[in-house]
């Protein structure tokens, strides 16, 4: 389609969610109201709330701002392509389906030159692109799809003007799965530090869509990505083609992970020129080379290299290679752990040109283990067209080991993942109990994976902001009087805790059995006083006797250092607050108090 129509949306209306401007001093009580009914034990405080979502398929070009929120499905219907000048924002825990098609009807996200993707998931809320065929709901984030169920749609496509190196040294190039004849699809330019947006804990699924002979889809693929883009957390699976493909460009990359992908798990052409840094590979039995490394395309004037380090690779027991290095590759390859790989496995360096760099040391190696198959030695790894001798260059800096490695990746970052969730890899336990006590003095977030305890009176103070992810679990602890838990913030201070609908941050008692991503607790509504609340004080006009402007709160001795509330300021700012639900709370701190 040469020429695209603008974005086409189809939905229903849904309510608006209202924000919450905290202007004055607010504190925050919980009530529990229920109909009448014959047996109060039965009561559920939290009832499943109705549906609140819809599905909404897009087609065509992006062209002005847009935000994708978690309740709803999008349905990508072809190219969705985000122009130049417009900045797409998705919401943690969105998911969004390819439709079917293939060729020029191939669905994917593409964010073109000039424009911005905001898509910043989190571990307990990923955002996950799938397939229509993926039976997966808003706020699941299991699919129903198995892993051999590759190509049913495109993947994500990212286009940036930082420079790429190609035959000719011309500055910028036509992405490969986008028909030249459209007009967008164009990648690289002499902005190394362009910046295309930020994608965070995302999940790409069973992509890989066939466009022409020989010619798929990657799951994500970065053309040209400037290094003011942030790329972090990422997992592709079940894509038919390569997992992640760097086509020039300089952005970092770090925690990223590619598991059963039909060819390559990474793949690095045209001089990039940024560091991956902590990445996994699992391969399947249909995959083809976990590392597929590529040199530059141009002269030496577009020359520029990279970096991987703290890599793990996983074989299927099949002959795919560790690694094949390529047409003049320049880049430092650190710390990797590879096992499970076919007696045939080997690191390759392929071409004269490769050998080349090898020899003049701008491809090198450092501490490599691998966990041999039986009957292989360290020597037969290496393989290819390397100058004699230059074998030392890698054989010195890599060794044998038993099933257990000392470099790697760092797998406990991918508890998230779907991967992990699937038993593909092991790693610690998704989120903690972390327990709060005492003054913040500084800047913090807390996020959706842990749940957070209130030791007493936990103060966010002046000039000190507490941002709570949406999903977020507080507990309150135990104790009365002067013990009493609660969460104050103090005047000059903010709470930004801003839940979703399908995420609301959730305040209640230790005693409640809640766990993270759930919404439903264990207690009743007779369940009331097991810890205290939150309180938010401001600097607005109060009226007390004297006419003096401020006073202590309630509930908060006056010889604390922090309680005072009330002053001048009628738009005074203490944050925002959105669907925050408070159980259980009201312990007493005194007689009649």
């Amino acid at each position: 389609m040469s020429e695209m129509k603008n974005i086409e949306t189809k939905f229903k209306s849904k309510p608006k969610m209202k924000k919450i401007n905290l202007l004055s001093v607010v504190t925050l009580v919980a009530i529990l109201m229920a109909a009448c009914s014959s047996d109060d034990d039965n009561f559920n405080p939290n009832p499943e709330p109705g549906p609140i979502g819809e599905e909404i398929t897009k087609t065509g070009k992006i062209s002005e701002n847009e935000t994708w929120t978690a309740e709803n499905i999008y349905v990508l219907d072809g190219k969705v392509v985000v122009s130049e000048g417009a900045t797409l924002t998705i919401e943690p825990g969105t998911i969004i389906k390819g439709a079917e098609g293939q060729e020029s009807l191939a669905s994917a996200l593409v964010v073109d030159q000039g424009a911005k993707l905001m898509a910043e998931g989190t571990p307990s809320k990923p955002i996950i692109f799938t397939s229509v065929l993926d039976g997966i709901e808003p706020g699941q984030t299991t699919g129903t799809l198995p892993t051999t169920d590759v190509g049913l749609w495109g993947g994500l496509i990212v286009l940036g003007k930082a420079p790429i190196s190609v035959n000719g040294d011309v500055q910028t190039a036509q992405i490969e799965g986008i028909p030249a004849t459209e007009d967008y699809g164009q990648y690289g330019g002499s902005d190394a530090a362009d910046n295309s947006g930020s994608l965070k804990y995302i999940s790409i699924r069973h992509g890989g869509i066939t466009i022409g002979a020989d010619n798929e889809i990657n799951g994500l693929t970065l053309g040209g990505v400037g290094s003011g883009t942030t790329i972090d957390h990422i997992e592709v699976v079940a894509n038919q083609d390569d997992g992640i493909e760097w086509f020039g460009g300089s952005v970092n990359v770090t925690n990223a992970l590619v598991w059963s992908q039909g060819d390559d798990g990474f793949d690095a052409d045209q001089a990039w020129s940024g560091t991956l840094s902590n990445g996994v590979v699992i391969m399947g039995g249909e995959s083809g080379t976990a590392l597929e490394l590529d040199g530059p395309e141009g002269s030496a004037a577009t020359e520029a290299g990279f970096t991987m380090e703290n890599i793990t690779l996983i074989g299927a027991g099949t002959s795919s290679k560790y690694a094949d290095l390529r047409d003049g590759l320049i880049a430092n390859l650190n710390n990797v752990f590879a096992y499970g790989f076919g007696a045939d496995a080997t690191v390759s360096i392929n071409g004269a040109d490769t050998a080349t760099e090898l020899a003049n040391d701008r491809l090198t190696f450092s501490d490599w283990e691998i966990v041999l198959p039986e009957g292989v030695t360290m020597d037969q790894v290496f393989d290819g067209d390397y100058n004699q001798g230059d074998e030392v260059k890698f054989l010195s800096n890599a060794q044998a080991v038993g099933s257990q490695g000392t470099v790697g990746a760092n797998m406990d970052v991918f508890s998230w993942t779907f991967a992990a969730n699937k038993g593909a890899i092991t790693t610690a336990p998704l989120g903690a109990t972390i327990t709060k006590s005492g003054s913040l003095t500084s800047d913090e977030t807390w996020t959706s994976e842990n749940i957070y305890i209130l030791d007493g009176k936990v103060v966010v103070s002046e000039g000190t902001t507490l941002t709570i992810e949406p999903g977020t679990i507080i507990k309150g602890a135990e104790g009365q009087e002067s013990l009493a838990s609660a969460l104050v913030v103090d005047q000059g201070a903010k709470l930004m805790a801003e839940g979703t609908a399908e995420a609301p941050i959730i305040f209640t008692s230790v005693l409640d059995g809640i766990e993270p991503g759930q919404t439903k607790g264990t207690l009743s509504s007779s369940d009331v006083g097991l810890w205290g609340g939150v309180i938010i004080l401001g600097k607005a006009p109060i009226s007390v006797n004297g006419d003096v402007q401020t006073a202590q709160i309630e509930g908060i001795p006056a010889t604390e250092s922090y309680g005072q509330y009330g002053g001048s300021d009628p738009t005074d700012n203490s944050g925002t607050i959105k669907y925050i639900s408070i159980r259980h709370g009201g312990i007493t701190i005194g007689a009649d108090n």
